[in-house]
């Protein structure tokens, strides 16, 4: 991680500590601002007066970023994105004991304005070349998000999520800008998907039916039977993974957590 200097603008910016190439500042209430760091969209604005947070174009015309009021100073990174340089703003929009969550927003150039983001938001953020990792608290569970930026969209997409639902055990998908990969569930920090056997005589299969429901299949596994894990859910009905089945034919459905262990 490194860390370089911030260059104070009278009494406009306050700095704390920098990531990567992103400076973390305070928007004094009541003020504007140049963004202070070499990027394009850097000749904009930002203001903070009377609660409302806007731009000021290099032209003098001016917009809004549709967030919420503020009655205080406001927090946030700007920076700029390595392989393109365009000037990224991620401003504070909530915070609980465990989690700092930040609107993101990337200059446009075709507009001259900054747009929000279409992951709109990061938590926690650490910003790296090219990639924005939040961790943070989601109730009882853990997560890691990685925003990578795309260079086609001239914007950030989530190439991995991962959900570390239980001590040993994450649910992690994996995205290019097009598409995303089907979920696997693996060990924390790991990418090849957990096996595990079948633990009783008969485990029937599940279909889920809908968010919350699963309907018992004729076709079962036996004991000894192996299979991946895929995904999970838990429920009113109990914990189920989807797994799927290398034999004669491939199949993937859902089992009952009771009926499987997970493979050391």
């Amino acid at each position: 991680m490194k860390y370089i200097s911030l260059l104070i603008l009278g009494s406009l910016f306050a700095a704390t500590s920098c990531y990567a190439d992103f400076q973390t500042v305070t928007i004094k209430h009541q003020s504007e601002s140049s963004i202070g760091v070499p990027c394009v969209g850097n000749d904009s604005i930002i203001q903070l007066r009377n609660g409302k947070i806007g731009i000021r174009t290099s032209s003098g015309k001016h917009y809004s970023l549709n967030l919420d009021e503020q009655d205080e100073d406001l927090s946030a990174f700007v920076g700029s994105v390595t392989d393109s340089d365009l000037c990224v703003i991620a401003l504070k929009y909530s915070e609980n004991d465990v989690n700092e969550s930040f609107s993101l927003f990337v200059f446009d150039e075709a507009s001259g304005r900054f747009k929000q983001s279409s992951i709109k938001m990061v938590t926690n953020p650490e910003f790296l070349n090219d990639k924005i990792i939040s961790e943070y608290m989601d109730g009882p569970k853990s997560r890691k998000d990685t925003a990578c930026y795309s260079v086609h969209a001239k914007d950030f997409f989530f190439c991995e999520q991962r959900e570390q639902f239980s001590e040993k055990l994450e649910r992690v998908e994996t995205c290019n800008e097009k598409s995303c990969a089907p979920p696997v569930v693996v060990r924390p920090g790991e990418a090849v998907p957990v096996r595990a056997t079948v633990a009783i005589e008969k485990a029937h299969f599940y279909e889920k039916k809908s968010t919350e429901s699963f309907d018992q299949k004729q076709s079962y596994l036996i004991k000894g039977d192996k299979v991946v894990l895929n995904d999970y859910y838990r429920g009113d009905e109990g914990l189920f993974y989807q797994v799927t089945f290398f034999g004669k034919k491939t199949i993937t459905a859902w089992l009952t957590a009771s009926a499987i262990l997970i493979d050391e």
